[in-house]
């Protein structure tokens, strides 16, 4: 439940930043984060999985951990299509926290991607695995969310200027 608040919050913030630069990119991000907090709030690759697994009974040998792995892939790769096609325009500061943002992004691909996958197969480790998949989660999106405010919220050296930030004086 905190992490969706967690994804709200960079989405409102990107969504912010968005209104006040008019780059694409920060809808963008906007609409990647909103991405992920639906398939985490609304199960998007566990039901996504039971559809392919329904339309092609072969795949359910692998316990449709391979078949959430393909949706996972599916909404990655809307998400980031959509952040590709909004770069042009925007200045190097910008895309530098951006990368940085991307990078901090791996361990919530790793944690709940590869230890999801490996705790689908693994049944004897179940409770173990499942502490690590969302404890690991939870601190990820946490130190993401912490970034994300950081690097954009109103206040910052960000070459965005928020309507509420005043102006700085020489």
């Amino acid at each position: 439940m905190l992490n969706y608040a967690k994804w709200s919050l960079m989405a409102v913030v990107f969504v912010l930043t968005w209104r006040v630069t008019g780059l694409r990119l920060y809808m963008a991000l906007a609409f990647f984060v909103l991405l992920v907090l639906a398939d985490d709030a609304l199960q998007l690759h566990e039901r996504g999985s039971e559809i392919l697994m329904t339309a092609f009974p072969a795949l359910r040998a692998d316990s449709g951990s391979g078949t959430e792995i393909v949706i996972w892939v599916m909404i990655g790769l809307l998400g980031l299509s959509a952040v590709g096609l909004s770069l042009g325009g925007a200045p190097r500061s910008e895309l530098a926290k951006v990368r940085m943002a991307g990078v901090l992004f791996v361990p919530i691909i790793f944690f709940g991607v590869v230890v999801d996958a490996v705790h689908a197969m693994a049944e004897d480790y179940g409770q173990i695995l499942l502490l690590v998949e969302d404890g690991g989660e939870m601190l990820a999106i946490s130190v993401l969310a912490a970034y994300v405010y950081a690097s954009f919220r109103p206040g910052t050296d960000s070459a965005i200027r928020w309507p509420f930030r005043k102006a700085r004086r020489a």
